[in-house]
Order: C-alpha cells, then structure tokens, then sequence
C-alpha cells in the first residue's frame, strides 16, 4: 500500500521490494491538525513516525523555556530514538500545519524485526547512519545540548587526540566522568590496545588530509569490558586548516551478534548442503542408473554415473550436445521426441531403445521428467537382463503351449484309436462266427 512512499524515504531506500511489503503491514496513518502535539517530551512511547504530508517542529524545554531545534518536511522521520534506546521521548514534536503521518508501532516493529533479522540488520544501519549524517550536515559549532539527546557517542579532539568534549551517551557508556576529561583523556584509551595503532593513523590521516573517515573497532570501558563500535572521524577546520576531529561512535553489538547468527545459520546451511550432497552422492553410486540433465531443447548440461563404462559416448562427446548429435538416428529421435513431449504436458515421459555397446546391443529404459522451469531430468536404466529374461520367458510360454497342444494331439489319437479298436473287435467277431458255421 505504501511501498512506493517508503521507498522514496532515506531511511528504507535500501530496502527490497519483499521488505517493503512486509514493512508495510506495520504501519498506520495518523493525520494531525495545525497545532497538535503528536510527541510529549517526557511521555514513554516508542513508536516511529514518518512524515507523508505537511510540516513539523521539533521543542525542547531548556530551563523551563521551548527552545526550537529543528522542522520535519515530507519525506523525514522522528521518534527513533526513543525506539533506539527505548527511553522517554527527548523532545516534542508540533504540527506546523495539517499533516499526515506514517506510524510504526513500537511493539510490531519489534516483532517484526526480530521475525526478520537481514531487515533488522538494514533499519538499524540506516538509522545510524542517517543520524551520523545528521550531525555531520550540522555546522561546525556543535549543538552540545542536542548532542545529549543523541542515543550514539558523541566526542570531539585536539589535533593531539585528547578528548575536549563527550555527549552524555560517551559519558554512560564509558563509565568516565567530567572530571576524566578534564584531565584529558587520550581518545586512543577508549579503544583496546590492538585497535590504537590503526586508530592513530587514521586521526593522522584525517587530520592531514581533512577527509572524513568511517573503521569499525572494538571500544574499551572504564571498567575493563569491550563492544564493538562503528567509528566515524570528521575534521575540524578553521579556514584551510584542521585543527582536530569530531567524532561518533555507534555501538554496533546487536548489529555484530545478528551477523554472528547470520554467519552460524549459513555454516549450517553450507554444512547441511554438503551431508545432503554427500547423502545424494551415495544414493546416486549405489543405483545403477544413468543421471542426465538437460535444458529444454535437450541439450545435456550435466551427467552422473557410477561407472564411465556404462556411457555410450565419453562425456567430452556429448556435454553441451542434442541426443540426435550423439546417438544413432532412431534413438536420437526417439529422445529429442520425449523432451518435445515432456515440455508440451510436464508430465513425466517413458521410452525404451536398444543401443550397441562394447559387450553387445543392450535395451535401456529413458524416464524423462520437468526439474526446474527450463531443465528436464533424464534417468536412463539398462533392462537388458529384465528384456533377456522377458524373452525367454515368452520362449517357455511357446513351448509350454507346444506341449499342451502336442497332449491334446496325443489325447485325440488315442480316442480315435479306441474307437477304431472296439469297431474292429466287432468285426472280428462277426468273422470268427461266420466262419465256424
């Protein structure tokens, strides 16, 4: 319903047209009046918006006063950092004029994201990607108090790498205090040890190059314990020169651990398909079955045998070829016709031929059926001995009906010469009489 409207947002733009659609089951239109407070600062509630129509302020109370920080246009979206860190909203957002939204509830999101963890992998990159570009497109003089609303790390450093500013976020995840960094702290003691020497080539070239630069290291808390971060550096210039960095980094362990089930799934996937290969293999060597496949003209792609000896041709004959290229002509046809036939009904098609082979003409029975859209499977069996032992057994059945007619025969001889007998016996008596008178 909404596919082609999230699809121009920045924030699922990357995302396929199967995502979309599921997506689009968890949202709902909310339509406002100029001057309605869709977002309370302060309220629970984690539901993102996104803006269809209309415009949209953002308010932050600062020291009892409403303080302006930002607008909505179409096309934008608020509310994912309370979704992020699931803490209460940091702001309240007004209507500017008559609007209409798209809301996610907070608990289908969740569901679904769960449901779904390549879609989760998606949104929660592009939402920290599209706050980083939120602070990267701000002015050089940062919104220190804006920056303590932010659900990621925010830092900036001396061209020496010692930290001159930490958000709140820095401060809770870290675990230091104002007064660490009053000291000082060297932005490389927030990274483990293996990490600092990349990091400190990469401050150096950002810093000589005034290019920004995105690595991925693992962070080091006050207290010992480590998490993967996605690090982003942006220098500070004045005029030509830079004279330190800005920084965020976004805690990316949720991210880490769904790659991590990702990649244990896809082993177990690879290590399935090889036992079922394996399993298949087996199966394939201990019947005595010949396996073609082949695409929809006939050409043969791919051939399995448990014996190279059982082939008519050697397999460099007949890869990438037509049946009628290889066989003699009656059989080449017959074959070319079943695969004809089998496109037209998809229904599996059976022939038998007879073949000369090294040993002697062999019969063989073809079972040709659909495998995919444009591929048929061709199973080939030799029922040479099942043929042999066919014919001598229409031999038995000849001379067994030989036999019985041979008996029959012989039946109807010995009726007759009964009959003759007892006739004769008569006549023999009537002589013998005749002649003693």
């Amino acid at each position: 319903m909404f596919n082609l409207e999230l699809k121009r947002m920045r924030l699922f733009n990357s995302l396929t047209a199967v995502e979309l659609k599921q997506l689009d089951q968890v949202l709902r239109t909310r339509e406002c009046t100029h001057g309605e407070t869709i977002i309370t600062e302060g309220e629970s509630d984690g539901t993102i918006y996104l803006v269809r129509s209309g415009t949209l302020k953002v308010i932050h109370m600062l020291r009892g006063r409403p303080r302006e920080l930002g607008t909505f246009h179409v096309g934008d979206h608020f509310g994912e950092i309370a979704f992020i860190d699931g803490k209460p909203r940091s702001a309240s957002i007004l209507a500017t004029e008559d609007s209409e939204l798209l809301a996610i509830d907070r608990n289908l999101f969740e569901k679904l994201l769960h449901d779904t963890p390549v879609l989760r992998i998606k949104i929660m990159q592009a939402l920290m990607e599209d706050l980083c570009e939120k602070l990267r497109d701000r002015n050089q003089r940062l919104d220190f108090e804006f920056s303590d609303l932010l659900p990621i790390i925010v830092f900036e450093i001396d061209s020496a790498g010692s930290i001159t500013y930490a958000n709140r976020t820095g401060l809770e995840t870290f675990g230091f205090t104002e007064k660490d960094f009053v000291k000082r702290l060297n932005i490389l003691r927030l990274l483990i040890p293996a990490d600092r020497p990349q990091a400190k080539e990469y401050i150096r070239t950002t810093l000589r190059e005034a290019k920004e630069n995105t690595e991925e290291y693992t962070a080091l808390r006050k207290d010992g314990s480590t998490f993967p971060i996605l690090a982003h550096w942006d220098p500070l210039m004045r005029g030509t020169i830079s004279f330190g960095l800005r920084g965020t980094f976004v805690d990316i362990s949720s991210r880490k651990q769904m790659e991590e089930e990702l990649r244990k799934a896809h082993d177990e996937m690879e290590l399935r398909v090889t036992q079922r290969t394996a399993e298949l293999k087996s199966i394939f060597e201990a019947f005595p079955d010949l396996y073609f496949r082949m695409d929809n003209d006939g050409r043969i792609l791919h051939y399995y045998t448990g014996h190279l000896s059982d082939l008519y041709a050697p397999p460099e004959m007949f890869l990438g070829k037509l049946p009628v290229d290889v066989l003699p002509v009656p059989v080449g046809d017959l074959l070319q016709d079943a695969v004809a036939r089998v496109v037209e009904t998809n229904a599996m098609v059976s022939v038998e031929y007879a073949l000369p082979m090294p040993d002697g003409v062999r019969n063989f029975e073809a079972r040709l059926t659909r495998c995919l859209e444009n591929q048929i499977v061709c199973n080939i069996r030799d029922i040479s001995e099942r043929k042999q032992a066919e014919e001598e057994r229409d031999k038995l059945k000849e001379q067994l009906r030989q036999a019985q007619k041979m008996e029959a025969i012989g039946r109807l001889a010995g009726g007759v010469a009964h009959d003759y007998n007892n006739t004769l016996m008569g006549i023999q008596v009537i002589a013998i009489c005749f002649c003693q008178k």
